[in-house]
């Protein structure tokens, strides 16, 4: 009967590999998103079949020290315990989670229809004094853990019974197929704030630790603004770039014991 390898004790054979994985990484010096190599040729390199290297690196991904993707660009990536998310991206963040081995969940903390305010009209291209909004609150949990506050607002007239919807799944998975609103185009504004009173209580964190605001406007192809949203991500827990990597994330392989 097989065993598999469970998360704190990688089975005896192992332990070299992983150990001369991780000499190699602190050798060359390498950081979070460098590319340590590939599978055969990291096999090659320390003289042992290509599935051994296989199983090591995926105890080590189940512990978020590497990542593996393929695609013309891939390979086996260092990691550590942060999300990386890129810049005005129209990729949903369950999606991308997914991508690096992540599970994010969303919890609806608030929803409210109401008037849309000046700039919220301004914003939306609305010009009745008496259009409407759907405002939205969410906590994101990655792993578990809360990562970050969502707040989203939304023209009432182009998604009619939104807040009857699930509130828990991807927003743009819902704008797609159930409104047919593809986002095209986001514009992004970032920056570091401190934590208020309620940010820490909702995020568990100390009050005053350190966040990333990111202020985003979403538009379809034809320029039509339909999505404002501010969001509140734990610092220490997600990194951003602005660049496409050109692969996919590769499922982790189970291990077992021989």
């Amino acid at each position: 009967m097989t065993a598999r390898m469970t998360s704190d004790s990688p089975v005896e054979r192992l332990v070299p590999i992983i150990q001369n994985i991780r000499s190699l990484i602190a050798e060359q010096d390498l950081k979070p998103g460098d590319r340590i190599g590939t599978e055969r040729g990291l096999a090659e390199q320390f003289g042992i079949v290509r599935n051994e290297v296989r199983d090591a690196l995926a105890y080590m991904e189940e512990h978020r020290e590497i990542i593996r993707w393929i695609g013309r660009n891939g390979g086996v990536m260092v990691a550590d315990n942060r999300l990386t998310r890129n810049i005005n991206t129209t990729e949903s963040l369950p999606s991308i989670a997914r991508r690096q081995g992540f599970s994010l969940r969303s919890h609806s903390l608030e929803k409210e229809e109401d008037f849309a305010t000046i700039g919220e009209r301004r914003t939306f291209d609305l010009e009745s004094e008496y259009s409407r909004v759907y405002r939205t609150i969410r906590l994101r949990l990655l792993d578990g853990s809360p990562f970050s506050l969502e707040r989203t607002t939304i023209p009432a007239n182009l998604f009619p019974g939104f807040l009857e919807q699930n509130l828990s799944c991807s927003f743009y998975d819902l704008f797609r197929k159930q409104y047919n609103l593809v986002p095209k185009y986001v514009d992004e504004v970032i920056e570091p704030v401190e934590s208020d009173n309620t940010q820490s209580n909702l995020l568990h964190v100390e009050l005053g630790t350190p966040l990333i605001r990111i202020r985003r406007i979403t538009q379809n192809e034809h320029d039509v603004t339909f999505e404002e949203g501010e969001d509140y991500y734990i610092a220490a827990r997600i990194r951003f770039d602005n660049h496409h990597p050109g692969c996919v994330r590769r499922s982790s392989a189970t291990i077992h014991n021989q």
